[in-house]
């Protein structure tokens, strides 16, 4: 299993104000817990040994929080981006808290998945038994969604049991007309330590900040090897950026809950 994991929690929340006016949307209550935490137990839970935050001033609290959890098994610290200038900053930012010349992952710090562990061990594996260099997590998406978010061009069908679909490129929130597909990234990677070089050739691109997307493909275009595993029935990603997407979020964990699902039912019910 891959030992290492980069999450990044820099962001300014400003979708879900005034609930983010003081408090980090990453803290934001989903069911029983805040949201890091959800993020940061699916990495223990599927063996990541540390877990990297990158944050920035005013997130404190973060941290705070993550060190009280005594039954945690993972190691946690935290590192600075000093502004929010795109995911691949932030990832870059990681850079020397981690061993060099080993794979990692990434999973992005406002966004769950449900049975996140089995994602991660699938991702993990495709990059240990040596199938990818990069392994994303996938899912479809419709059409006029597709404009907000990373998305994959398939280079070839499924290959393997897992579902792993081999893939010539990403692209960062293209139109709808342009998208290569449907198969939206789905906030989970395992990525090579020679992503950070890649991160230091290319320039700023989709709304003037440096983006991961963009040095995947570069990695790509020059042979690293990437396949895509699509998340399967009863792996929903939840985004948790906007009112909307957290409101969704919270009532689905809550009813999935076995406590509270039926006192959510209930109150549905009679309301």
């Amino acid at each position: 299993m891959i030992a290492d994991a980069v999450v990044p929690v820099a962001g300014l929340g400003t979708r879900l104000r005034p609930l983010t006016r003081a408090l980090p949307k990453e803290l934001l209550p989903v069911a029983r817990m805040p949201v890091i935490e959800h993020v940061v137990r699916e990495l223990a839970d599927a063996g990541v040994e540390r877990v990297v935050l990158v944050t920035r001033k005013g997130k404190q609290a973060i941290v705070d929080h993550l060190d009280g959890l005594e039954d945690l098994e993972c190691d946690v610290m935290a590192v600075r981006q000093p502004e929010p200038r795109g995911l691949g900053d932030a990832i870059l930012s990681a850079r020397a808290a981690l061993p060099d010349d080993v794979p990692f992952a990434i999973a992005l710090g406002d966004t769950l998945v449900e049975d996140g562990p089995e994602v991660m061990r699938r991702l993990s594996a495709c990059v240990e038994d040596g199938k990818a260099d990069i392994a994303i997590a996938l899912e479809r998406v419709p059409g006029d969604e597709i404009s907000r978010y990373g998305v994959a061009a398939a280079a070839g069908r499924v290959t393997s049991g897992n579902g792993a679909i081999p893939l010539s490129g990403v692209v960062e929130k293209p139109l709808a007309e342009e998208a290569p597909s449907d198969l939206a990234i789905a906030s989970r990677y395992v990525v090579p330590f020679s992503i950070f070089d890649a991160l230091g050739r290319i320039e700023p691109g989709k709304g003037g900040e440096l983006q991961l997307t963009d040095a995947l493909q570069l990695l790509i275009d020059e042979g690293a090897r990437a396949m895509g595993i699509p998340l399967r029935e009863g792996e929903a990603r939840h985004d948790v950026g906007s009112m909307e997407t957290y409101t969704a979020a919270f009532l689905r964990y809550a009813l999935i809950d076995p406590e509270l699902g039926p006192v959510v039912r209930e109150q549905l019910r009679h309301g």
